[in-house]
């Protein structure tokens, strides 16, 4: 299985999620938003734009770690594609 990770390694739960992800064996494409502009605004345009950050939004929240898995399901829930 492979993934798309948007987060960034000062989010402990970014982190986690790698780690995690690693010892499953599921291949990651992590994206990160603090080293690359292209990538925070791709971020952002998904965050201000997809249902699954309604409360992120609302809440004020930055919305990481957000895992698209390979099927194109989105999750701020990480654990789920365990």
């Amino acid at each position: 299985m492979k993934v798309i990770v948007y987060g960034t390694m000062n989010c402990p739960d970014t982190v986690q999620a790698l780690d995690e992800y690693k010892k499953h064996g599921i291949d990651v494409d992590f994206r990160d938003i603090d080293r690359d502009i292209k990538t925070l605004k791709d971020f952002l345009r998904l965050r201000d734009t997809k249902d699954v950050f309604e409360n992120v939004r609302r809440e004020h929240k930055v919305g990481v770690p957000f895992v698209i898995a390979q099927d194109g399901r989105m999750t701020l829930n990480w654990q789920e594609i365990l």
